[in-house]
């Protein structure tokens, strides 16, 4: 089954939401995202057939660098009866607070569990039927 995935601007993505009606409410890592809500989301990682998560529910090492590569970003409609906020975010500020994330992402990720890279090898695949190689 294909999927599709988007790379996505978050500064540009706040601009259209807020064009849009919508209230930035957070972004966050997918792996943090799993971790805290987990029980709603383990069955449904546990049966894509990936192997990203043990029979506990918990994910395994290496789907931290798969989905460490995505985030969770979540904007809800305003409550009409509410009182508007204060401020909207400032993109500036928002891109900052992206980037600091993303710095601490990468703080967190289990250094010990990276796997060594074989020079021999091309791509993540390895290098591929000798016949089919550019030599």
């Amino acid at each position: 089954m294909f999927e599709n995935h988007c790379l996505v601007h978050f500064p540009s993505l706040m601009r259209l939401a807020r064009e849009a009606g919508l209230e930035y409410v957070e972004i966050q890592n997918l792996t943090e995202f799993y971790d805290d809500n987990r029980t709603q989301f383990a069955p449904m990682l546990g049966s894509c057939g990936a192997n990203l998560v043990d029979p506990r529910g918990k994910l395994i090492a290496r789907s931290y660098d798969i989905l460490g590569l995505y985030s969770t970003f979540v904007f809800q409609k305003p409550d009409p009866d509410a009182i508007p906020p204060a401020v909207t975010p400032d993109p500036d500020e928002v891109e900052r607070l992206w980037r600091q994330q993303a710095a601490a992402d990468d703080l967190r990720r289990p250094q010990g569990e990276v796997m060594p890279i074989d020079p021999d090898q091309k791509g993540i695949l390895g290098p591929g039927p000798a016949d089919m190689r550019l030599n």
